[in-house]
């Protein structure tokens, strides 16, 4: 079986795409739009870390559940 994959910014942050992708069999991340609960939970990566900067990115991530309001 072959997967897809859909990968869109907050403009596509819809539940009625989401339900789409799903009844199509779409694996996907979607972004959201910010808001002050979303900003609360990763408030701890926000900080900068200790010490001179790094010369590469520094990628953090952060899993959490999270319920949208309609």
């Amino acid at each position: 079986m072959l997967k897809r994959h859909f990968r869109g910014d907050a403009a596509f942050a819809n539940p009625d795409i989401y339900e789409f992708l799903e009844d199509e069999g779409f694996l996907y991340p979607i972004r959201l739009p910010a808001n002050n609960i979303l900003y609360r939970e990763i408030e701890h990566l926000m900080k900068r870390p200790l010490g001179r900067p790094s010369f590469k990115p520094k990628v953090f991530y952060h899993s959490f559940l999270y319920q949208a309001q309609r």
